[in-house]
């Protein structure tokens, strides 16, 4: 029987031979250039579309698709990865005529399998002649979740039990039974404890890996829209399905050769050949991981980052997985025997092993740090940052812990030793028997930040780097390249001490070029900010040296001048070619200083652990304790056990501690203007359209072809400010009939009676008009652009007509909807049709909260039961056909629904959105409903909830839901009462 089980351990060993290590991989793909542009216009199609990405992708699971303005799809459906540079995926192209592309693509990484997809168009000829994306302009969805880290963090708990059991045995216990003979009437209970951990360990590793594939898998097939085994098959030769795998044969490798070499492992007196092959394989494991990290992705070295980042697992693992294998093998066998040289022993030399884990670990993490922030403003301004902050705060409680147990109970444990008095010792057990437990259930937390880190995307630095700078009337003058708005240059007024912006009167800009005798040119300015002014970079045209004039004008002063000499484009791509590059300021220097005091501390702890060990080795035999010795008290476990599940909560971004503590000013800001506006990572946007290429955290306001993406506070805060407009209603013809076309014409203006002028479309609109009668038998929802196009005498008269046909004589509600940047303004106009038979109000409304329309049944549930006016309310929609639930919706106007709310007297009117639910657990760890209001797919179901509104008052209440399924309106109405 011993000698099949050591064939079959000979088979195992071959096949995982076979099954070599994958490639070097790399992390997240986000998209960092697109060509031609998003939101580009061009004056004919091209014959390729390219997306460049972050990191290199899966060739043979990624895709790009072409659609043409008239809906046919024009790609050749050869979507390809270049084969000289992975990180570039292409697509020919055949002509689709004039108007608007919408190019969508779902791509792999070929690092950790982390699906992205997104969507962006560009026009050919005349701009914007074809709006049909419902969800804007540009669009990007990453896929990490909290199930996915979950499935991470199993993985990495079992692996460090694995290697902390291996360690406790050779580095502990092998000299322990060296040193103390005693311990040889516990040999069979430390084999045994020893097999459970490491069994344990195995399966929580195989779970996790397992759960990954399978979790990743079905994400795929709903991604995709397939089956599971289709999914699987193509899923399973990616590289971090590959990697996963491997490290799923590792750990079996290690589970059986612990089997079949059981003897020879407990026998060992010293390290052996089988201890090395152990120890290579779970380095293995992490160096495989490492190799599918955000550390291969950075463009700085990414060979030396997937080091550090291995030795940083590897370490981390030893002194996590040390600290929980030391308590679980050898705390009972302390208790026991109550030796105090041996329980001195055991701490010390785990002290030992944990303080190199502590220098070693801590560099190489200080480096990964550094390597994936790159600045301190995105710890507060992006999700890695925030995450790594949770990190780091129960990091430090761990070191905290640690730098107690090895500078203060040690040496009380030691001193008890020397003097033979254990007076202090129930004191000292009594300290141990919470704060192991505690290093125990943080070590499992991190672990469990740390999966969220690995499938979080670390913050991409902006590109560009071209700056000029002059003082003038003592203001500083700068031209830089803008960032947040691909092809044009940035002007702004700054005080020199402050560095704050200066608003000026207006900026004039002239451009001359004196050796191609061109100039000077008034270039078009417009502002962005308070002494904030962008040109376009085409101006300056042909290359060559240009000479750039700035005058800011100032009201009660002297204008500040400024000459810039530029030679465009060569300084431009010259800077932009080293804007990665990374310099050494006083981000470095902070970088560096930790690391100095962690190896300062290591080397300390790892002395003062190594003198109490001899100390300890030295003393001569005692009579056993007269106190317990416990390492580990039933009492400690409970709060190790509470933080664990906080940590968890903290770590995915739990909202009650996230206001005010990791947020910067700028996010609370976006936060409390406006109620949809949301803080999240996206590229830079400006009325729906992209204006650059790489995302960056910032506030999103507005939905769909109306959106913006703020990355700079400063155009933010201009955007915001204050704005008072009204609307004006004339009909046409002036005295309303029945059945008779009529035109009814909104006029815009702000507090001064002028054309606003600040228009933003709003869910791919520029007006909103609803219509309700007396009796609420009509209902309707038109737009400006539902009889054409917006025109530009619209926009800048700020003068909207719509046509309308009212189908009876009586009263009817007409409200108009329009948003001037931030604000959403909403009037309401009362008109009465003639003729005979005016409607009255109706007698008596069913409050049924079920209802079948047009072979759709709905159902609808308000939360509270009983609404109240003034009060938070929810209303909860549950759509079926045919008995099953409908889950082929679509985005109507940018949202799953609009729902209107109409008092019964018409003098009550509220315009909101219906949105797709988000799981209890998902609002848990952070998820917004606001999230969905920008991420819709193009498929959605049964369920839509509305959410942060409230009743005005009492009185009863007619809400219209409208939805869209195969691009048919569906309008749904309940009547509902408000105490």
């Amino acid at each position: 029987m011993h000698s099949r089980f050591r064939t079959l351990f000979r088979a195992y060993c071959f096949s995982l031979v076979l099954f070599t290590l994958p490639e070097l991989a790399f992390a997240h793909a986000t998209p960092v250039r697109y060509v031609p542009p998003a939101s580009s216009v061009l004056s004919q199609a091209p014959t390729e579309i390219q997306i460049h990405f972050s990191e290199r992708v899966e060739p043979h699971v990624s895709s790009i698709v072409v659609l043409a303005p008239d809906g046919s799809r024009v790609d050749l459906s050869n979507a390809t990865v270049d084969p000289t540079d992975s990180r570039v995926c292409r697509v020919g192209l055949k002509r689709g005529g004039t108007g608007t592309y919408t190019v969508s693509w779902e791509v792999i990484s070929a690092d950790d399998g982390h699906f992205t997809k997104g969507a962006y168009v560009f026009s050919v000829g005349n701009e914007r002649q074809n709006e049909t994306t419902e969800a804007g302009e540009f669009q990007t969805v990453h896929s990490s979740s909290v199930p996915e880290a979950l499935t991470l963090a199993i993985e990495l708990i079992g692996e460090a039990l694995i290697l902390g059991a291996l360690i406790v045995l050779t580095f502990i216990w092998r000299p322990m039974r060296q040193h103390f003979p005693q311990v040889k009437p516990y040999e069979r209970d430390f084999a045994r404890r020893f097999q459970f951990l490491l069994i344990l360990g195995c399966i929580l590793a195989w779970a996790g890996g397992a759960a990954y594939l399978i979790y990743k898998t079905n994400e795929l097939a709903s991604l995709l829209e397939t089956t599971f085994s289709h999914a699987w098959g193509l899923f399973i030769p990616t590289t971090s399905a590959l990697s996963t795998i491997f490290r799923m044969l590792a750990v079996g490798f290690l589970l059986i050769a612990s089997q079949v070499m059981q003897k020879e492992l407990f026998s060992a007196e010293r390290i052996s050949k089988l201890d090395c092959g152990l120890f290579g394989v779970l380095a293995l494991i992490d160096f495989a991981r490492a190799r599918v990290s955000h550390a291969a992705a950075s463009t700085f070295a990414p060979a030396f980052g997937v080091l550090m980042n291995f030795v940083h697992l590897l370490f981390k693992d030893a002194w996590i997985g040390g600290i929980i294998a030391l308590v679980v093998l050898l705390s009972p066998l302390i208790t026991r025997s109550r030796n105090l040289r041996m329980a001195a022993f055991v701490l010390t030399a785990f002290s030992r092993i944990a303080s190199i884990a502590l220098g070693i670990a801590g560099v190489t993490g200080v480096y990964v740090v550094w390597l994936h922030l790159k600045s301190f403003s995105y710890v507060l301004t992006t999700d890695w940052g925030k995450r790594f902050a949770v990190l780091s705060v129960f990091a430090a409680f761990l070191l905290i812990l640690r730098v107690a147990e090895q500078l203060y109970v040690e040496p009380q444990i030691t001193n008890a030793i020397k003097n033979n008095d254990d007076t202090n010792l129930p004191r000292v057990f009594s300290s141990l028997g919470f704060t192991l437990p505690a290093e125990m259930a943080i070590g499992v937390a991190i672990l469990a930040a740390t999966s969220l880190l690995i499938i979080t995307t670390p913050p991409l630095a902006p590109r560009y780097s071209f700056a000029r700078s002059a003082v003038s009337q003592g203001i500083t003058l700068s031209l830089t390249e803008q960032p947040n708005e691909t092809g044009r240059f940035l002007v702004t007024a700054e005080d020199p001490l402050t560095k704050a912006t200066v608003d000026v009167e207006n900026v004039d800009v002239t451009l001359t070029n004196q050796t191609a005798g061109i100039g000077p040119i008034v270039a078009p300015v417009e502002k962005r900010f308070g002494g904030g002014y962008v040109f376009r970079e085409g101006l300056l045209a042909p290359a060559g040296t240009w000479t750039v004039n700035v005058t800011a004008q100032r009201a009660g002063a002297y204008d500040a001048v400024a000459s810039f000499r530029v030679n465009y484009p060569r300084e431009i791509t010259e800077s932009d070619a080293h804007a990665e590059d990374r310099t050494f300021g006083s981000f470095e220097v902070v970088h560096i200083m930790v690391a100095l005091v962690i190896v300062a501390a290591s080397v300390i702890l790892y002395r003062k652990s190594s003198t109490f060990n001899r100390l300890g080795l030295s003393a001569f035999d005692a009579a056993p304790a007269s106190v317990s010795l416990t390492l580990a008290r039933r009492r400690g476990w409970i709060p190790s056990l509470i933080l664990i599940a906080v940590v968890v909560c903290l770590a995915g971004g739990l909202p009650a501690v996230s206001p005010g503590v990791l947020e910067s000013p700028f996010q609370r800001a976006c936060e409390k203007a406006n109620v949809m506006d949301v803080w999240h990572e996206s590229v830079p946007e400006r009325d729906g359209k992209a204006t650059a290429d790489l995302a960056m955290p910032g506030c999103t306001i507005g939905i769909g072809l109306g959106q913006y993406h703020f990355v700079d506070a400063r155009e933010f805060a201009y955007f915001e400010r204050p704005a008072r407009a009204r609307a004006q209603l004339a009909t046409s013809p002036a005295v309303l009939a029945p059945n008779v076309p009529t035109m009814l014409t909104f006029s815009l203006r702000d507090y001064q009676g002028n054309p606003v002028q600040d228009l933003v479309l709003d869910h791919n609109r520029i007006i909103h008009v609803i219509i309700a009668s007396r009796d609420f038998s009509v209902f309707s929802h038109i737009h400006v652009e539902d009889f054409g196009p917006a025109t530009p005498e619209m926009l800048s008269t700020a003068v909207f007509p719509v046509h309308y046909t009212f189908p009876k004589p009586g009263q009817y509600m007409v409200s108009v909807d329009f948003t001037e940047r931030g604000y959403l303004f909403s009037d309401q106009f009362y008109l009465n049709v003639g003729g005979t038979g005016m409607m009255s109000a109706p007698e008596s409304e069913s409050l049924s909260l079920q209802q079948q329309i047009d072979g759709y049944d709905v159902t609808l549930k308000t939360f509270p039961a009983r609404l109240k006016a003034g009060a938070p309310a929810t209303l909860d929609y549950h759509i079926e056909k045919g008995r099953k639930p409908l889950t082929t919706m679509n985005p109507y106007l940018a949202v799953p629904m609009h729902i209107s709310i109409i008092r019964d007297d018409l003098m009550g009117f509220l315009h909101i959105h219906g949105l797709l639910p988000v799981s209890f657990i998902g609002k848990l760890l952070g998820d917004s409903t606001h999230a969905s209001h920008f991420f819709l797919p193009n498929n959605f179901g049964p369920d839509i909830e509305a959410t942060n509104f409230a009743f005005p008052s009492a009185g009863i209440y007619h809400i219209f839901g409208e939805f869209s399924v195969a691009g048919k309106v569906v309008v749904t109405r309940f009547t509902v009462r408000v105490e």
